[in-house]
């Protein structure tokens, strides 16, 4: 009942199964994407019947060679402009180079065999240009063995375009650097814009399998907020950019609403063999999750530990050692965001070497994407900035404003400005302020 189909994508892990013959009723298909993890496993002949189409999409990797053989339908040579070309696309990032050989033939003269090679990094290449005084037949030759998960959870390798007619519109690329922040029955998405995309779609359903995706929402900026959600409920968000002909690979993040605050100023104080906390209680809460690893990131935060009050002392460490320590509040099934610090377990003697004074560590990683750590030491109470500028000295991100007591803190930076959009990479400047102390020091912001 297909029989007047244009376009067709087919998605499995499986198309190996599919009949010899499943396109020869299709002969209006001109549009086909293929999305497989092993292209070579197609059956012969599959593209036989498809006498108009003009793109052929293959999304995978292959193990074995591939050739395939398709038609395209009659092209016009009454201009320069009716052309057919063939390019061939990776993931933007694409880690390895990749070789790709054709051959053509116009039905009157044979096209000596192309071969185009894209370096590490590239996105495209355009192989040939031929004006065709007739049906044109495009073989394609050995494909490399491609990773399928080495360019941001995408195949690396984006497929074959063959197409009649100029410009050929490559197909997009997935949407990246796409983070969730979550609030309070809300999550707000923000992602890099893509080349040559007119909008985005986004899609959202809850994260148990029970669930489908919801119909997509157009969005004509590279950030929107999801609202009406259930706080504590992850959520699998899935976003792709389109234009009038094409949408490309989704990019896919996950995030849970909450209605709680974070637990405000977190403050360590390490002893021998322990770490105590105290943070600011945080209303509608019921008890408080702390989980601790060593801050090496070979090690694992382990299963959280439930607290009904505002402090708690972490025993059995290892003195000398530093730990990173993570605070939630909870109110089931919700949990706000994580408080996080530093700090190392000391001998008596060694924990008695100084008192608390006022100072700003260098940020860590330093050079990062997107995300940094700030640490800073009090020596006593009082109004706190902590501010973010770039080398304009124009004000970016305001991270800390208001009153803190004595100790350490460590503070997380999304790279965003204060309306929540992603800053563009390059040196950016923090300064840390409590009455007459004074610091900056310098990061930089790498794309």
């Amino acid at each position: 009942e297909l029989s007047s189909l244009e376009e067709l994508s087919l998605s499995s892990n499986s198309l190996s199964v599919l009949p010899n013959d499943i396109f020869d009723e299709l002969s209006s298909l001109e549009e086909l994407l293929l999305n497989h993890n092993n292209l070579s496993a197609l059956p012969d002949n599959i593209f036989d019947e498809l006498s108009n189409l003009g793109k052929l999409w293959l999304h995978g990797n292959s193990v074995d060679p591939i050739v395939l053989t398709l038609e395209l339908a009659e092209v016009s040579a009454e201009s320069s402009a009716d052309t057919v070309k063939v390019k061939i696309s990776l993931a933007e990032g694409a880690p390895f180079a990749m070789t790709v050989s054709l051959t053509a033939s116009d039905g009157t003269t044979e096209i000596s065999p192309a071969t185009a090679t894209l370096a590490p990094g590239a996105t495209e290449s355009e192989i040939f240009t031929i004006i065709p005084a007739g049906p044109v037949t495009v073989s394609l030759g050995t494909l490399p063995d491609v990773p399928s998960t080495d360019c941001f959870g995408d195949p690396c390798f984006r497929g074959i375009a063959v197409a009649a007619g100029d410009p050929l519109v490559l197909s997009l690329s997935a949407p990246t650097e796409l983070t969730a922040t979550r609030g309070d029955g809300q999550i707000t998405l923000v992602w890099n814009s893509v080349n040559q995309s007119t909008s985005y779609e986004v899609r959202y359903r809850q994260a148990d399998p029970e669930h489908v995706l919801g119909p997509p929402t157009s969005v004509s900026d590279t950030t929107y907020t999801i609202t009406g959600l259930t706080n504590g409920i992850k959520y699998v968000v899935r976003v792709r950019a389109t234009n009038d002909s094409d949408t490309s690979p989704e990019a896919i993040v996950s995030a849970r609403p909450s209605g709680l605050e974070r637990p405000e100023n977190l403050t360590v104080t390490p002893g021998d063999g322990q770490i105590t906390l105290v943070w600011n209680s945080v209303n509608q809460s019921t008890s408080y999750e702390v989980r601790y690893r060593q801050a090496d990131p070979e090690h694992m935060f382990g299963p959280p530990t439930s607290v009904s009050d505002t402090t708690y002392t972490i025993t059995g460490l290892t003195n000398g050692t530093e730990y990173v320590v993570r605070v939630r509040a909870t109110n089931d099934p919700d949990t706000s965001p994580d408080a996080i610090a530093n700090a190392t377990p000391n001998a008596p003697d060694a924990s008695a070497k100084r008192p608390l004074a006022f100072s700003l560590a260098h940020n860590y990683p330093n050079p990062f994407n997107p995300m940094t750590s700030i640490e800073y030491e009090l020596g006593k109470a009082g109004e706190v900035q902590l501010i973010i500028y770039n080398v304009a000295g124009d004000r970016v991100r305001t991270l800390v404003a208001g009153h803190q007591n004595t100790g350490r803190y460590v503070v997380e930076w999304n790279a965003t400005d204060d309306s929540g959009h992603r800053v563009s990479s390059g040196l950016y400047f923090y300064r840390l302020q409590i009455g007459d102390f004074l610091a900056t020091k310098k990061m930089l912001l790498l794309k």
